[in-house]
């Protein structure tokens, strides 16, 4: 029967199979005097008293690693975020945190220690029970399920084909942005693919896609048409009845004489035609102009495989795996965002996917 960390005995909680939980002393961001080290003392208090009774070298490895990863959690607060401490004070806060100290004794593997430091803090910042919560604690649970290949699989997932990664200067800017996914493919071992996928389905983690599917270059361009737009010629825009469009021409990344429209959809285009008073039968043929000279399918293949092994490596999964039949579920995409973020300490909002 697991026990809770308390003042006295009586600070325990009852789970509905009459099992008890140790639960750790109130902790309320040193607001009563605790330092981080009495902080982590105090979660390591959790461990001991709800973790299995084990022998000789088993026990000392446990121990070893339940203080390796409780380190990791005390410092990555202590530096980030020490208003998400409170959180801990709450029964559902306690309990995920024991479950990762837990996964971590028995697995030791350091990259799943970060990476469930990562998603404790993301939790600790959901305060509210809601469905993010909720992702977020069954991301926990899941997590440790999952080898590091697959949670990159996810990550790739994410941030390729569901996120664009736009804001970027130049096509320089962008190949710098997409460069750590490329080296994620590189975890990736092709062969185990589909088995991997199915094993995320069986989780909840992927969900099947119905419907055909634009082979891997057609996606590319049609996510990052700017950055590969070879342009038009600047008088294209003479034979409309407004010059406004004029201020946002920028030379094409891949044919300088010619030029394009700098916006990064034709959404963002739309409303500037109203502003600038183009007439609406204008609009059709100056949306055509956004990326409408783009580079070749051949030619894209060639551009990115030259600077990215891993681009050649992520064409092949996409094109001859199951790979492409699958989304994202929610709690998928805490995974993927989490180990985004320790893969590159780039911070993602889960609240952008799960509301």
């Amino acid at each position: 029967m697991a026990k809770m960390l308390g003042t006295d005995s009586s600070n325990s909680a009852s789970g509905g199979d009459q099992s008890q939980f140790n639960q750790a002393q109130t902790i309320n961001n040193n607001n009563y005097g605790l330092s981080y080290s009495d902080v982590k003392e105090l979660f390591l208090d959790l461990f001991r008293s709800n973790f299995i009774d084990l022998k000789n070298e088993a026990a000392k490895i446990a121990s070893e690693r339940a203080e390796e990863i409780t380190t990791k959690l005390v410092e990555r607060l202590q530096q980030e975020n020490q208003g998400a401490l409170d959180e801990f004070k709450q029964p559902g806060m306690q309990d995920s945190l024991f479950n990762a100290q837990k996964e971590y004794a028995k697995a030791g593997d350091p990259e799943l220690a970060d990476m469930l430091v990562q998603m404790l803090i993301d939790r600790a910042k959901s305060p509210i029970r809601n469905r993010r919560q909720a992702v977020l604690d069954e991301g926990l649970r899941l997590a440790p399920k999952l080898s590091i290949h697959q949670m990159d699989l996810l990550t790739i997932t994410q941030h390729f084909f569901l996120t664009k990664q736009l804001l970027c200067k130049n096509f320089d800017g962008l190949m710098e942005r997409l460069e750590p996914l490329f080296q994620l493919v590189n975890h990736v071992n092709i062969a185990e693919v589909n088995a991997d996928i199915e094993f995320l389905e069986y989780l909840g983690l992927v969900t099947k896609i119905v419907g055909s599917f634009n082979p891997y270059e057609k996606l590319v361009l049609s996510n990052y048409q700017i950055y590969f737009d070879k342009g038009f010629q600047s008088n294209e825009l003479e034979r409309f009845s407004s010059a406004g469009l004029n201020a946002h021409l920028i030379p094409s990344f891949h044919v300088p004489e010619n030029m394009i429209l700098g916006f990064e959809s034709k959404d963002q285009i739309t409303p500037f035609l109203s502003q600038y008073g183009y007439p609406e039968h204008e609009w059709p043929d100056i949306l055509a102009l956004h990326g409408g000279n783009l580079l070749t399918e051949d030619e894209v293949v060639r551009l990115l495989s030259d600077r990215f092994p891993g681009y050649v490596k992520l064409r092949e999964i996409f094109n001859n795996t199951e790979y492409k039949n699958f989304n994202l579920s929610p709690v998928g995409i805490s995974i993927a965002l989490a180990n985004w973020q320790r893969r590159t300490g780039v911070i993602s909002n889960l609240a952008t996917w799960v509301g």
